[in-house]
């Protein structure tokens, strides 16, 4: 079987990373539409010096309200979902579309760069322990998770006494049912032991 090694949105020149991202006709006239004037030696770059020029080094000027780095990387994203659609479903990337869905998404990128970078703060060791409860008491230590892909979920629990001896220990994970006879299932367990003490 022989693979096709032509680009499939102009059908004229061969398909390699630069070219589908920058070089081929259709793909430049969308960077034209939001370049400056004068794009210096974006069309010419290599790409390596190409992603590093545009996220790193000049990342951070400002284009119609946002980081010329969210643009970037939200143009080539949609650049790619516009070839697949093209190869996977024939259809055609229309301009609208395609420049909403890139500001979108740089919308998105922006808003959460700006949130790693404002609630980044150094990571700090600490020891953690379990504690004792005081005397005549127990403690109860529950926990559960849940996975929407696959529908899963997992609870678990234990109560220890203030010696630390284990009075009671429980795990279970099954496949999710959001029936009142799976709540009364899974939490069983915790009811006994809740009645226990």
């Amino acid at each position: 079987m022989e693979v096709e090694t032509t680009c499939f949105q102009c059908s004229i020149f061969p398909e390699n990373a630069i070219h589908l991202v920058r070089d081929c006709p259709s793909v430049k006239a969308i960077w034209l539409r939001i370049l400056p004037s004068t794009p210096g030696d974006f069309f010419t770059a290599n790409m390596n010096a190409w992603l590093y020029d545009n996220v790193i080094l000049n990342g951070e000027h400002i284009i119609h309200q946002l980081h010329w780095k969210s643009w970037f990387l939200a143009i080539i994203w949609n650049i790619w979902k516009a070839r697949n659609s093209l190869i996977h479903t024939s259809e055609a990337w229309q301009p609208t579309p395609f420049w909403c869905s890139a500001f979108e998404l740089a919308n998105e990128i922006e808003a959460h760069s700006n949130t790693k970078l404002k609630h980044s703060t150094p990571h700090v060791r600490s020891m953690t322990y379990w504690t004792p409860p005081p005397v005549g008491f127990v403690k109860c230590n529950v926990n559960g998770s849940h996975h929407q892909v696959p529908l899963s979920t997992a609870i678990g629990g234990c109560i220890r006494t203030e010696t630390g001896a284990w009075s009671l220990r429980l795990a279970d994970s099954q496949i999710i049912c959001h029936t009142p006879r799976f709540w009364q299932q899974n939490f069983k367990p915790l009811e006994m032991a809740y009645r226990l003490y």
